[in-house]
């Protein structure tokens, strides 16, 4: 019997032994979709010793998300380990992995949200509250230190953590991913290695705390376990932390910018609130029925997703569109162009909430077409916690304050890539009629 021939790889330019493509990724940031446009949905390239092939389009977002351990595993940037660990959700595979899941998820099933909800409000009335009495605020840094103080104080019950060593800490681990992978205190490698260090002495002084008196935060569920060590606990929150704080800060950049664009739209998002305008508190039912305002931050999640794909390792040779994918090789696969996808959403280009209602249900007509929270194992675990906070903090921001950005956005070129606002500043004003909430 012949040997099947193989299948071809994927077209595409591999570039220079070792670094690839490197230079031309970091001289050109439109590189990706230039291949895109001149090799199709599926191509291949390289970057810093390692192979990747890219993948467009739902039907590649389900081959990738549906085959996790069978044919790919999580991966990310190699300091990524060596930073933050292996005992965290990232890395974990199969049954530690789901059973990690399942063991953090009770610090974000519904009964635990109900408890969040008072933190939430409390520390969104006093960060808006704070921003209208400035000039002027640069959006995205100030979201970052409300979203950080908000996750802190829901896990570790860490009161004000933007202001604590905390914050410098979680941000060198970050800047360490990126660099040239030398140990030494001189490099940002080398302090976010430190920082880690640091890190985790502090967190082992919030465990003692929690477990001489607890605070009925997120940590008090986790410490009820036996199953996660101290090592895998603290590596657990570190990830949390992270990825929590930085998608809720993009997300409701990404708010404020393009509700700030539409007036027709900000003018129906306050008729919904004037419903609730009478009470005085923020109940889980109450935000549940918000549906109007949750039909507009999916619309901004799908133009603006704050993760816009992933990346996995190939661990086993497949194929996909009569192309080989090679063992070791690295896929991305994109949510961005999905969510733009003409063949999926009616005038995507258009923002309109409208494509959620209970008639349209566009993200329902077909699997795999929306993901602003990934899919499949790896689904974001906090993402029911992530909507919530963002319907109360734009529930208190509508009812109470309105806003003007300082400058005019290219809307089409922010949305290229994953949008931070880094340059965006606004101007909160506070409401004539404020409801008290």
């Amino acid at each position: 019997m012949k040997d099947r021939p193989l299948l071809p790889l994927p077209p595409g330019n591999l570039g220079l032994p070792i670094i690839g493509q490197t230079l031309t990724l970091m001289r050109r940031p439109k590189f990706r979709q230039e291949n895109r446009q001149k090799y199709g949905d599926i191509f291949k390239t390289r970057y810093l010793g390692m192979n990747f092939i890219y993948l467009y389009g739902k039907e590649a977002n389900k081959f990738i998300l549906s085959n996790e351990n069978k044919y790919f595993v999580n991966s990310s940037f190699p300091n990524s380990k060596k930073i933050f660990g292996t005992n965290n959700l990232t890395w974990q595979r199969g049954e530690i992995h789901k059973q990690s899941r399942k063991i953090l998820s009770r610090s974000f099933n519904e009964k635990a949200i109900q408890k969040y909800i008072t933190i939430s409000s409390e520390i969104t009335k006093f960060y808006l509250e704070k921003w209208s009495n400035c000039d002027a605020i640069a959006l995205y840094p100030e979201l970052k230190n409300y979203s950080f103080d908000l996750i802190c104080k829901i896990i570790l019950g860490v009161e004000s953590a933007s202001k604590t060593e905390l914050f410098e800490l979680l941000n060198n681990l970050s800047s360490g991913i990126f660099s040239i992978p030398l140990p030494v205190p001189q490099t940002r490698f080398g302090r976010a290695l430190q920082s880690r260090k640091k890190l985790f002495h502090k967190l082992d002084e919030i465990i003692i705390q929690h477990r001489e008196q607890p605070q009925n935060d997120a940590l008090d569920i986790l410490l009820q376990t036996e199953y996660l060590s101290d090592l895998e606990l603290k590596e657990q929150i570190i990830n949390l932390i992270l990825l929590g704080h930085k998608e809720i800060a993009s997300a409701l950049s990404s708010f404020f910018v393009s509700i700030a664009q539409h007036r027709d739209i900000r003018d129906r998002l306050n008729r919904e609130q004037k419903c609730f305008a009478d009470s005085q508190t923020l109940n889980l039912e109450q935000i549940k029925s918000m549906t109007y305002l949750e039909n507009t931050i999916k619309e901004v999640l799908r133009i603006f997703p704050p993760v816009p794909g992933g990346i996995r390792k190939v661990i086993q040779d497949c194929s996909f569109q009569g192309y080989q994918i090679p063992k070791n090789w690295y896929v991305i696969y994109d949510l961005k162009s999905t969510h733009q996808d003409p063949e999926i959403y009616t005038q995507p280009e258009l923002f309109n909430p409208d494509t959620f209602n209970s008639l349209n249900k566009e993200d329902k007509k077909q699997p795999y077409s929306y993901l602003p929270f990934g899919g499949g194992l790896r689904e974001c675990l906090g993402k029911e916690l992530a909507l919530t906070i963002m319907k109360i903090f734009n529930s208190i921001l509508l009812r109470n304050y309105d806003w003007k950005l300082l400058s005019e956005l290219d809307l089409e070129t922010s949305s290229q890539f994953i949008p931070t606002w880094q340059d965006v500043k606004i101007i909160l004003i506070k409401s004539p009629q404020v409801s008290g909430i």
